[in-house]
């Protein structure tokens, strides 16, 4: 299962890409099962991909979302999501962009199957989750992460703020 995070006052978009699992069907409708505690923004899909706004959630915690769609040729599938909420600021105020970037650099340097978390030179661990996140405040990063039944579809630029 996926795990993503976010803060508790972000409303926050997720999208899960069906084209491989579909193959050749198309999604006909859409739901998300959403816990207690977490709320729906809103929610659209296409032919192959299924999008939720997610809003809420107590920092601290992990919520399990599922998608689930009925197919056009009456199939029904289900993809489980983690979205682990909590206030990535501390982290964020505590690494440098030049940090940020030299981690960038030794993933894609290393790209080490199965790591998850890396440690700045102080101690701190940033996860690849908190990585991605803080990028993407900063303006560092244009990231979208998708995962269907056949695997995870992710698309990265990475600069410099401007």
């Amino acid at each position: 299962m996926d795990q993503f995070t976010k803060d508790p006052s972000e409303v926050k978009d997720f999208a899960i890409d069906w084209s491989e699992a579909l193959e050749g069907d198309t999604i006909a409708t859409s739901t998300w099962l959403l816990p207690s505690g977490v709320t729906e923004s809103s929610a659209t899909n296409t032919t192959t991909l299924a999008t939720i706004f997610l809003a809420g959630g107590t920092a601290g915690s992990s919520y399990v979302i599922v998608n689930q769609i009925t197919t056009a040729a009456g199939r029904t599938l289900e993809c489980p999501i983690q979205v682990v909420v909590g206030d990535s600021s501390d982290v964020a105020a505590a690494v440098t962009d030049a940090e940020l970037l030299a981690l960038i650099d030794a993933e894609i340097a290393d790209n080490p199957g199965g790591v998850t978390s890396y440690r700045t030179r102080d101690g701190r661990e940033v996860t690849r989750m908190d990585l991605r996140d803080l990028l993407r405040a900063r303006g560092m990063i244009e990231a979208r992460t998708t995962r269907a039944a056949g695997g995870m579809f992710m698309g990265v630029r990475v600069g410099r703020p401007t």
